[in-house]
C-alpha cells in the first residue's frame, strides 16, 4: 500500500521593508525564507545614524550647572553629563524594501507547515556579510491577503544571534 501524501497549498508571501534599527554594520539586507525557497530586499541599504537634534537645546535651552540642580537624592546619583550614543538606522524607500513574491508548496496541516524566517543580514566596509537578527513565525500568525485591502504594517522584533 503507497502512503497517502499530505494535502497541499500553494502560497505566496509578500512582504515590503521600512525600517531596520540598532543593527550594527554599515549596510543592511532582510531576507525572508520559507522551506527551501528565500527572497531578499533588493539592494543592501546604506546606514543613516539619528544624532540628537541641535534645535532641542535651543528650544529648551541648555541643561543647568551642576552646583544649580537640585540634587535631591544625594551623593549615590552621578549628576555629570551623560553621553548620548547614535541609533544606527537603516530606511528602506519603496524599491529597496520590495521583496520579490516567494512562492512555494505548503502541507494543509498547520503543524506541518515550515516557519517563516525573517533574517537580517550586515556587512562592513572590509567585512562580509553576517546574519545579526532573525525571527521565526507560523504562516498562521499572517492574514491572507484580500486585494484592494492591505494589511497595517506589523512590527517585528528580531532575536540577536549568540556571540561567536
Amino acid at each position: 500500500q503507497q502512503p497517502v501524501e499530505p494535502e497541499m497549498r500553494q502560497v505566496a508571501l509578500m512582504a515590503d521593508v521600512y525600517q531596520v534599527c540598532g543593527a550594527v554594520g554599515k549596510e543592511c539586507q532582510v531576507r525572508l525564507a520559507f522551506g527551501a525557497g528565500e527572497q531578499k530586499t533588493q539592494d543592501w541599504v546604506t546606514a543613516s545614524r539619528q544624532r540628537p537634534d541641535p534645535a532641542w537645546e535651543h528650544v529648551h535651552g541648555k541643561q543647568p550647572a551642576l552646583e544649580d540642580r537640585d540634587n535631591s537624592f544625594g551623593s549615590e546619583v552621578d549628576t555629570s553629563k551623560t553621553r548620548q550614543e547614535d541609533m544606527v538606522t537603516f530606511q528602506f524607500t519603496q524599491k529597496q524594501g520590495r521583496i520579490p513574491p516567494l512562492v512555494d508548496m505548503t502541507p494543509e496541516d498547520i503543524q506541518s507547515q515550515p516557519y517563516i524566517m525573517v533574517n537580517i543580514y550586515t556587512r562592513g566596509i572590509m567585512s562580509g556579510e553576517l546574519r545579526v537578527g532573525y525571527q521565526m513565525r507560523r504562516l498562521a500568525d499572517f492574514p491572507k491577503y484580500d486585494p484592494g485591502s492591505p494589511s497595517k504594517p506589523r512590527f517585528m522584533a528580531m532575536e540577536p544571534m549568540p556571540n561567536p
